[in-house]
């Protein structure tokens, strides 16, 4: 070996500098290797939020929760492969309470998204209060030069992630107005201060590179590692190039892979991934290529779910656009909207979990023509509300003559336009404004559970979410199923470690994030859950490898 340290971390997202931090506070070395020429991965690029069951700040603030309901809820959703066992589901709720309070203790300054319910809080064991947190607000120059070298995020202004959520309803209620004000204010205050506030997950990843790199982690970027060594069975270390030469890194305590999944990786999509597949729709970071998850099944570790994937319902706007992709998954929640398919019939809950809209669109498409699929709204949605982030009331010139968004007097005009049959169409917004007079969705359930009205208009009644599409001009957009990552990979057990498909251990592996087959399966169970998993395990596996060094040490000053 070039260089020894206790425990490798393979990629920079949240789980990296959690675990490394574990790590640190054990008295031992880390070391952060990352691939790409900035760090923090997928986790810097995305909203920031963690599940978090059982937390403290829900404690604070005198909210009810604990390790069996959150498992309750966790059992809700079935046997979703061996990644979301019951052992790893048990480990999760009881650890991640820790985590929280481990990362509090380093200097982590994290709030409640007070009211951003669990996506089924109608399930026992879900929680229409939330278990979601957020990063604070974070000041950029307090990295000084790690500054420039932390991938920049979603919201790069000073609007807070939970604020952007209520101002898009700046149209329609006076605390998104108010908040804009505030946000104006504070972005005044900033150039007189000369602070550099940011949120969402650029801010998360923010205060975990300041604490990592104040505890005195090592991290090193462009620095792809490009083999796992193996002796005896044992991941030891790897083969890393840094700086244009490669270096065998050994690692005394174990190996993390937390170096994200597969969404940049067109071969690999093609492969696993349901039909049909585009790289040109994800959103995860550039560095998301699946290259570990190879090496890992190189050695002998088992994967499942690699089918699935973070999903997120997506447009691909017209250049020019700040962004060839961007999310809708807001726009469909609000009244006067529905999704329909190929044939111009309705088949899904349209406020439903942006990753069970993807999975309806595919599993749709294998009875009908429904990637891409339609959104269908009236010209009171394009008035009141923010669409493909293009603020209410204003329509690009370049949407309509490219024919990225169709417009038409009529809805028969319309479904000619999109090539949908128009009496299909009729029929099904006929019917859907039906139940939009009534309240009721009795098709789909749209609005029935707390989750629905989250991205909905408090405003509109008697349901948030339910609108008739009546007045014209209509418009139609053209939807995919994009993702914020793949959410398919290695096997891990309850501590972290990478599992052969009979279910051995691979010893000095450990893995977490959308490196891995996650703990909760093919479902998407609150905002976050995703990154508060993965935080988590992260955790754990640090802890693991910290304590079975330690038990390693014990066993021989004994013999």
């Amino acid at each position: 070996m070039d260089e020894v340290f206790d425990f490798v971390i393979v990629g920079s997202g949240a789980p990296s500098f959690c675990a490394a931090l574990v790590v640190k506070a054990a008295g031992k070395e880390p070391l952060v290797l990352e691939k790409t020429e900035v760090v923090g991965g997928s986790t810097a690029m995305s909203g920031g939020v963690l599940w978090a069951p059982d937390n403290p700040l829900l404690a604070r603030d005198g909210v009810p929760d604990s390790q069996a309901k959150a498992l309750t809820y966790l059992t809700q959703f079935g046997d979703c492969g061996p990644g979301a066992s019951a052992a790893r589901r048990k480990a999760f709720v009881a650890q991640s309470p820790k985590m929280i309070e481990f990362l509090l203790a380093h200097g982590l300054k994290f709030k409640r998204m007070q009211g951003y319910s669990d996506y089924y809080d109608e399930r026992p064991g879900g929680t229409a209060e939330g278990r979601t947190l957020i990063a604070e607000l974070f000041d950029l120059n307090e990295l000084g030069p790690w500054k420039s070298r932390l991938r920049p995020g979603l919201i790069p202004s000073p609007i807070g992630f939970d604020e952007s959520l209520k101002m898009v309803l700046i149209k329609r209620t006076w605390i998104a107005k108010w908040l804009a004000m505030k946000v104006a204010l504070r972005s005044v205050l900033q150039k007189l201060t000369g602070k550099h506030l940011v949120s969402a997950g650029y801010a998360l990843q923010g205060r975990m590179l300041q604490a990592a790199v104040k505890a005195g982690v090592q991290i090193r970027t462009d620095a792809p590692v490009r083999e796992l060594l193996v002796e005896g069975g044992r991941v030891v270390g790897v083969r890393v190039t840094w700086n244009g030469v490669d270096r065998c890194i050994g690692a005394r305590n174990g190996v993390l892979i937390n170096a994200g999944g597969f969404s940049h990786n067109k071969e690999m999509r093609e492969r696993y991934q349901p039909k049909p597949a585009s790289i040109d729709w994800t959103h995860a970071n550039p560095g998301d290529t699946g290259e570990m998850i190879q090496e890992a099944m190189r050695i002998g570790a088992a994967v499942d779910l690699m089918e699935e994937a973070w999903w997120i319902p997506t447009a691909l706007p017209p250049r020019p656009h700040r962004s060839p992709r961007v999310m809708v998954l807001t726009d469909t929640a609000k009244p006067h909207c529905i999704v329909v398919d190929g044939a111009g019939q309705r088949y899904m809950n349209e406020a439903a979990s942006y990753m069970e809209v993807g999975q309806k669109m595919y599993r749709r498409h294998t009875q009908a023509q429904a990637v891409p699929s339609w959104m269908i709204l009236d010209s009171r949605h394009r008035r009141n509300y923010f669409l493909a982030h293009q603020m209410p009331g204003v329509t690009p010139r370049e949407w309509l003559d490219s024919g990225f968004l169709k417009k038409a007097d009529t809805l028969e005009g319309l479904a000619a336009q999109c090539g949908l049959d128009a009496a299909s169409l009729t029929a099904t917004v006929a019917r859907f404004n039906g139940f939009a007079r009534r309240g009721v969705d009795e098709d789909f359930g749209r609005g029935a559970r707390q989750y629905d009205q989250w991205f909905a208009d408090p405003t509109h009644k008697p349901v948030p979410t339910l609108g008739g599409i009546e007045e014209a001009p209509f418009y139609a957009l053209q939807i995919f199923p994009g993702d914020v990552g793949t959410a398919g990979g290695i096997v891990a057990d309850e501590f972290a470690r990478a599992l052969r498909p009979q279910g051995e251990v691979i010893e000095g592996l450990y893995a977490t994030g959308n490196s891995t087959a996650g703990v909760t399966g093919r479902f998407y169970v609150g905002a976050g859950s995703s990154v508060g998993a993965s935080m988590t395990f992260g955790f754990i596996a640090a802890q693991h490898a910290v304590g079975a060094a330690r038990l390693r040490g014990g066993a021989a000053e004994a013999a």
